[in-house]
């Protein structure tokens, strides 16, 4: 009887010590709600990608594809699902369209903000940042 609770403690031990190395090691999720406010922008020579992420939720987006001359300004309430990997961004309430926009979002070890491509609907969005996804540096204001 005290070898079986002998080999239990040690069995126990083992699964305790097997846990805390595979939580070490598993990639986290180092967004936070803090983390994302401010101004990032994505700056090249086909479009201007500027999104500014305020407190109570508020969010702006604003495109400029240089090429086509388009410009857009969209305002809306966003939302961050930091449980998953990656993190989900939804933004409803756009005044100016009638459906919310969806995507996946990444800070890199660098500081960037990875925004996958949107998508207007949530089943639709991307899983990855392979493709169509914009990378977006934060702005620093100078007074």
């Amino acid at each position: 009887m005290i070898l079986i609770k002998k080999y239990n403690f040690i069995l126990l031990l083992f699964l305790l010590f097997l846990f805390i190395i595979l939580k070490q090691f598993s990639p986290s999720n180092n967004i936070s709600i803090e983390k994302i406010y401010g101004l990032w922008v994505d700056d090249n020579n086909d479009y201007l990608l500027q999104i500014e992420f305020r407190e109570k939720n508020q969010c702006e987006i604003f495109f400029v594809d240089k090429n086509k001359e388009i410009n857009l300004r969209l305002n809306g309430i966003f939302d961050l699902d930091t449980k998953k990997k990656p993190t989900l961004l939804s933004i409803k309430k756009i005044k100016s369209l009638d459906y919310p926009l969806y995507s996946i979002i990444n800070i890199d070890k660098n500081g960037y903000l990875k925004i996958a491509k949107f998508s207007n609907k949530w089943r639709m969005r991307s899983i990855d940042f392979k493709y169509d996804s914009f990378t977006l540096k934060k702005a620093t204001i100078i007074n």
